[in-house]
C-alpha cells in the first residue's frame, strides 16, 4: 500500500480517539505519519542488527558504521515520539 494511504488509513482511526483530538487540531495527521516512519525505522534496526548477527566477516569499522547507523535511526524514532506529544508521559524515561 502506498506511504498516502496508509497515513489516510491510520488517520481515519486516530481521529475516533478523544485522547487524540484532545492534543491539538492536527495531532491525527502528525501521530499518522509519525508511527509510518518509526515502522520505517524498525525496519532499518532490524536489518542492522540481522546483518550484526549474520556477518562473521564485520570488522571494527563495519561495526562502529552498523552502530551509528542504528542509533541514527533511534534518534529518528525519539524526534518523532516527542513530535506527537501523546507520549509525553515518556519523556522523563529517557
Amino acid at each position: 500500500m502506498e506511504y498516502i494511504k496508509i497515513i489516510e488509513q491510520i488517520k481515519n482511526n486516530l481521529i475516533k480517539s478523544q485522547n487524540i483530538q484532545k492534543i491539538n487540531g492536527n495531532a491525527s495527521d502528525i501521530m499518522a505519519i509519525s508511527l509510518v516512519d518509526i515502522e520505517e525505522s524498525n525496519k532499518k534496526i532490524n536489518i542492522l542488527i540481522n546483518k550484526l548477527i549474520n556477518d562473521n566477516n564485520l570488522i571494527e569499522e563495519d561495526i562502529n558504521d552498523i552502530l551509528f547507523n542504528i542509533g541514527d535511526e533511534f534518534r529518528h524514532i525519539l524526534y518523532h515520539i516527542k513530535d506527537m506529544q501523546f507520549y509525553e508521559y515518556l519523556e522523563g524515561n529517557f
